[in-house]
C-alpha cells in the first residue's frame, strides 16, 4: 500500500508477519467451527428425514393390518419376516397383534418399525391401537 508521509514524500506500509499469521489463524479456527456447525445441521437433517419416512411407513401398515379386519386374534401373532414396502429396504417392520384383556370385543394392534441412525446403528418407533375385534 501506498501512502503519504508527513513531509509529502510516498512510502509503502503492510501488515507485518505477526499480524498474517494471527489473521490466518482466526480464520481457519473460524472456518472449522462453521464447517462443525454444518456437519451437525446436516446429521440433524437426516435423522428427522428417516422419522418422517419411518412414521409414515408405520403408519401406512398399521392401516393396511386394520383394513383386512380379520377375527382370527386369538393368540398373539407376530410378523416377523421384516417387511419393507418398495422403495425403503431399510425400514423393517414387526407386527404384534392380540386380544385385549381388558375388552374382549376389542384388539391390541402393535406395529413396531426399525430404521437405519445416520452415522451407524438404528432407531426404533412403536405405535399401538386398539379396535373393535369381533362378537366373543
Amino acid at each position: 500500500m501506498r501512502f503519504m508521509n508527513d513531509k509529502g514524500r510516498c512510502c509503502l506500509k503492510g501488515f507485518t508477519l505477526v499480524e498474517v499469521i494471527a489473521s490466518l489463524i482466526i480464520v481457519s479456527v473460524s472456518m472449522l467451527s462453521v464447517m462443525r456447525f454444518y456437519r451437525l445441521l446436516n446429521l440433524n437433517h437426516l435423522v428427522r428425514y428417516h422419522s418422517v419416512i419411518g412414521g409414515n411407513l408405520l403408519q401406512r401398515k398399521m392401516e393396511e393390518i386394520i383394513s383386512e379386519k380379520r377375527t382370527d386374534f386369538d393368540e398373539t401373532i407376530v410378523d416377523t419376516s421384516g417387511t419393507a414396502y418398495i422403495g425403503y429396504p431399510d425400514y423393517i417392520f414387526e407386527v404384534r397383534e392380540f386380544p385385549w384383556k381388558a375388552n374382549p370385543y376389542l384388539k391390541m394392534i402393535e406395529v413396531k418399525g426399525i430404521w437405519p441412525f445416520p452415522g451407524g446403528g438404528t432407531t426404533e418407533k412403536t405405535i399401538r391401537t386398539v379396535v373393535f375385534d369381533r362378537s366373543p
